[in-house]
């Protein structure tokens, strides 16, 4: 297998079809059944998410999966408008990780939902998210770290960019990007954005919109 997919668990089929599709084009499997891994190699994938349901038959599967030390995330008691925006998040940043082997608790959940609701707050930071949570500022640091297999302030830095190529995709303003999601200097989004991503969001943009363009006039001539 060259491309390693994810593959995500949904014993109560809980997405739409839109929402199906945008798995498919981020490489993510959708099984019900663990069965699917009978006579697979674990090793040719690269995650397992694991939704809220009846998952007794599974935790052979799960080992076989931590023996590998290939990720095992754990979903649950998250609101049903909450879990794409969520398993979406965790595949789109392209976070490491490598140390990561399972996600189980709640407040780390609790904590990724939060942090996408308020993603516009310019004022959105790791004690205001950690007092959110009634927890220690500096222990939720720690926590973070250690089970998402990266800071808090790159994740955010991760999370804010992938939202602003989403929305110049849809063709909104550099401008109006930089506000939605939490950003008040135009100049500093657009540093951020370059380090990133490689070029400035103006450009960023542009390219996207006249490559769409193109495609788009190749499939009328065919």
């Amino acid at each position: 297998m060259g491309v390693k997919f994810t593959v995500l668990h949904d014993s109560n089929n809980i997405f739409d079809n839109k929402e199906k599709f945008f798995l498919k084009k981020l490489k993510v499997i959708l099984i019900n059944d663990f069965s699917f891994f009978k006579n697979k190699k674990i090793r040719d994938y690269k995650m397992l998410i694991v939704l809220e349901g009846d998952t007794n038959d599974g935790e052979s599967v799960f080992k076989k999966f931590e023996q590998q030390h290939i990720p095992l995330i754990r979903v649950s008691r998250v609101p049903k408008d909450d879990i794409f925006e969520l398993v979406f998040n965790i595949i789109n940043v392209q976070i490491d990780f490598n140390e990561l082997t399972h996600i189980s608790n709640d407040k780390i959940i609790e904590a990724l939902i939060y942090i996408e609701k308020n993603l516009q707050d310019s004022d959105l930071n790791l004690k205001k998210v950690s007092n959110h949570l009634f927890l220690n500022t500096s222990y939720f640091s720690r926590f973070f770290s250690e089970v998402m297999g990266v800071g808090f302030k790159d994740y955010l830095i991760k999370l804010r960019i992938s939202k602003g190529k989403q929305l110049l995709q849809k063709g909104y303003t550099v401008t109006e990007v930089c506000m939605a999601i939490g950003y008040t200097n135009l100049s500093y989004f657009s540093k951020v954005f370059k380090k990133e991503v490689g070029i400035n969001p103006s450009d960023y943009r542009k390219r996207y919109h006249f490559f769409n363009k193109e495609d788009k006039d190749a499939k009328k001539i065919l």
